[in-house]
């Protein structure tokens, strides 16, 4: 199967979709995307991006208020304390959430 992905130019690919993306978690879950044989998963994986296309066909999501959130989530897990910057970064996304589901 890696002859098929090289000649399919499938890392390149990965490269491109990561750059598109905006933080450092979803960057790497790019990179280790890899193809599946599982139908049922194959029909899920569509059913999430057939979604995904309707909501950006309403409106484009404000992806970036996410900046600053992926460092902060870490410390909210455990019990720690936020920055005032990290607590404005948490606002403007929990907006930005907010906005997404009217």
């Amino acid at each position: 199967m890696m002859d098929s992905l090289e000649m399919l130019e499938y890392t390149t690919i990965l490269q491109n979709l990561s750059d598109l993306t905006h933080t450092a978690a979803a960057r790497e879950r790019c990179l280790a995307l890899r193809p599946v044989k599982d139908l049922a998963l194959i029909h899920q994986r569509s059913h999430f991006i057939d979604e995904a296309a309707r909501m950006l066909d309403v409106s484009a999501p404000p992806l970036t208020s996410l900046a600053g959130v992926e460092e902060a989530l870490p410390l909210l897990l455990v019990g720690g304390v936020l920055t005032p910057r990290q607590l404005q970064s948490f606002a403007s996304f929990l907006t930005a959430c907010r906005r997404m589901q009217l």
